[in-house]
């Protein structure tokens, strides 16, 4: 089996070094855990365990994506962080998300045909047809930030 990189130690460095500056007694606070507990928690020697469940509450408080870019990195792909938006979803949010998968689902689609290093004319044609698709989501989206954009020539 292929052997990943560990997060629980990623996870520990985020809260002992939070990148929003929080120090490691309030990230505790924050995450409503015993500051002992969860340094034991995420510690390479102790019998305590950290759950999955702590991945996300720890990366929202600490304000680090890092673990969802080791993530994305190990299975072959990346983290694209999109921007917030406030109410209803934006129509250029979601155009953005749109051609990122448009462009995710190319770059698996090459990667599916190089599989033998070769690129029959079959595989040509599927990647064409879905590299015109992500092509019209980037257009798609320039489209519509054009359209959203206020009192601008």
């Amino acid at each position: 089996m292929r052997e990943y990189p560990r997060i629980t130690p990623i996870l520990r460095q985020l809260v002992l070094s939070a990148p929003n500056g929080l120090p490691a007694k309030a990230v505790a606070g924050l995450l409503q855990r015993d500051y002992s507990t969860l340094l034991a928690e995420l510690g390479e020697r102790s019998g305590h365990k950290a759950g999955v469940e702590l991945l996300l509450p720890i990366m929202g408080v600490t304000g680090s994506d890092l673990p969802l870019d080791v993530m994305a990195e190990a299975r072959g792909g990346f983290f694209v962080r999109m921007p917030e938006t406030e109410g209803e979803e934006h129509a250029v949010h979601r155009q953005c998300m749109e051609a990122v998968r448009e462009f995710g689902e190319l770059m698996q689609t090459v990667a599916k045909a190089l599989e033998d290093g070769t690129i029959t004319q079959e595989e040509r044609r599927v990647i064409a047809e879905v590299g015109y698709r992500a092509t019209t989501g980037i257009l798609t989206l320039l489209r519509v930030v054009e359209a959203n954009t206020q009192g601008s020539p």
